[in-house]
């Protein structure tokens, strides 16, 4: 059950809605999340992708905080974070923390 979003979580902006299935069934979902556009965001440097990597990892080395590996997914236009860090060698943009 939804109750909340997490503190600097992907949904931390988004509003709780609900939708009523049938007359017992009530459904409790985020409302949609828009990401900001890449040319508003600032970058702030960049990291490739070292072997054994995983966004959590890549997101502590850039923020100090393993659980904004969202903002490196959303600016590197990866739906599924661990596409971030699939391929070794791979150069990642690190946007600017406080542009999300």
């Amino acid at each position: 059950m939804i109750t909340q979003a997490g503190k600097r979580g992907r949904y931390e902006k988004s509003k709780i809605l609900e939708k009523k299935i049938n007359k017992n069934q009530l459904v409790k979902y985020f409302s949609r999340r828009f990401i900001p556009k890449r040319e508003s965001v600032q970058a702030t440097g960049t990291q490739t992708v070292q072997t054994g990597d995983r966004p959590d990892l890549v997101s502590y080395r850039a923020y100090s905080n393993p659980l904004l590996y969202y903002h490196l997914a959303d600016y590197n236009l990866c739906m599924n974070p661990f596409t971030l860090t699939h391929d070794p060698g791979r150069v990642l943009i690190i946007p600017s923390n406080s542009t999300f």
